[in-house]
Formats: C-alpha cells, sequence, structure tokens
C-alpha cells in the first residue's frame, strides 16, 4: 500500500471516528443538537468536516508521492502543525459564539475536538511539506491547490450559507452570518494558496536558477 493511500484511508477514517464521536455527544445532527441547544452547528452542518472528507482526502493521496522528499523536516512540520492546530481550535473554536460540535459557545474541545486537533495538525505538516520540501509535478500541484481551495471554501460554510437561505432550518437561523469567516479572510486565505501554488510550480527552476548562480 502506498504512504498516499495509507493518507487518504487514515483521513477518512479520522473524519468517520469524529462523526461517531459527536453522534455519541450528540452533536451529530440537528435533531441531537436541539434538544440541548436551539441553534448551533451539528457535525453534520460542519464545513470543515465535508472539506476534510472530500478534499484534503485525495489531496493527502497526491502529497504521500512525495514523502521521500521530506527527510528530517517531518518531525519539526508536526511540531509546528500540531501546535499551530492547538492555537487555532484555543482561539477560533473556543471563542465561537455558538455551540458546534468540536468546541464553543460555552463548550470545552469535545473527544471529537480533540481528534480534529490531531487530524488539522498533520494535515498542516503535510501540506507544509508538500510546499516548501522538495519539487511536484506541476500537474500534482495545480491539483492540490485546487482541491485545497475548494476546502477553504467549504470550510467556511460558503454553500451552507446560501443552503440555509434557501431552507430556513430553524436550529440555523443567522448562524452562518455569525460564525462564517468574514470575505476578506477567504480572499487572503485564496491569495496566500496562490502565492503558495505558484511558488511551488516554479520551485525547481528557482533552485536551479541558484545552483547555476552558484556556479
Amino acid at each position: 500500500m502506498s504512504i498516499g493511500l495509507m493518507l487518504a484511508l487514515s483521513s477518512v477514517l479520522l473524519v468517520l471516528v469524529e462523526a461517531g464521536l459527536t453522534y455519541l455527544d450528540g452533536m451529530f445532527l440537528p435533531s441531537q443538537m436541539v434538544l440541548r441547544y436551539p441553534i448551533g452547528f451539528p457535525f453534520i452542518a460542519n464545513g470543515g468536516m465535508w472539506g476534510d472528507l472530500l478534499f484534503v482526502t485525495p489531496a493527502v493521496y497526491i502529497i504521500g508521492k512525495y514523502h521521500e522528499q521530506w527527510g528530517v523536516w517531518l518531525l519539526p512540520a508536526l511540531i509546528i502543525g500540531v501546535a499551530a492546530s492547538y492555537a487555532m481550535h484555543h482561539f477560533v473554536y473556543l471563542k465561537g459564539a455558538l455551540p458546534d460540535s468540536l468546541a464553543g459557545g460555552g463548550r470545552p474541545i469535545s473527544p471529537a475536538g480533540w481528534i480534529h486537533v490531531a487530524y488539522f495538525g498533520i494535515g498542516l505538516a503535510l501540506i507544509g511539506l508538500f510546499y516548501f520540501c522538495g519539487t511536484a509535478t506541476t500537474n500534482d500541484v495545480i491539483w492540490v491547490g485546487i482541491l485545497l481551495a475548494l476546502h477553504i471554501i467549504v470550510a467556511n460554510h460558503v454553500p451552507f450559507y446560501y443552503i440555509a437561505k434557501h431552507y430556513n432550518f430553524a436550529w440555523c437561523t443567522t448562524i452562518f452570518d455569525t460564525e462564517a469567516a468574514p470575505l476578506r479572510i477567504l480572499v487572503t486565505a485564496m491569495i496566500l494558496l496562490g502565492v503558495a501554488t505558484t511558488f511551488k510550480i516554479f520551485w525547481a527552476q528557482i533552485l536551479e536558477a541558484f545552483r547555476y548562480i552558484g556556479g
């Protein structure tokens, strides 16, 4: 089994574990959640989870093809990734105004939330290693960039915003206006991703230029 396939299967498994834990926690479906909270983010409506399953999973499959280039950078990347993930959960999820299946709205980081701390941290490490360690084919760089862009859009509740406006779910009245990232954050994330993708595409040429200059 290839490293890429192992990473993809692990991604799916961890999302399913999160789903199971939120079901046991009564935060998987809206019908469960409303027994405790009138409005909020049940797991089924969490855009980040859908992004992990649908877009991060194939992205890490592609990224896994380049694992031999990571070398000594793997451990530092994991440490930085998990630290950044914990900071995101502590300063973003926990500060959320509305109850979330992972954390926030007066809820601590849930068991599923701690799984996501690890998942997101490993994901950040793999993405960092892909973009900044070694080279990759142009096609793979473009595909990873597209998948991560789609993840950013879904994770920030853009599709759910329009779904909620159309169906008028009682349990999510205005929550996508309250909790979704402002447009400037989405645009900034897209710009950073675009810069990183462009940099990665031309990384081999940049290295070759430095070798030439160095004689």
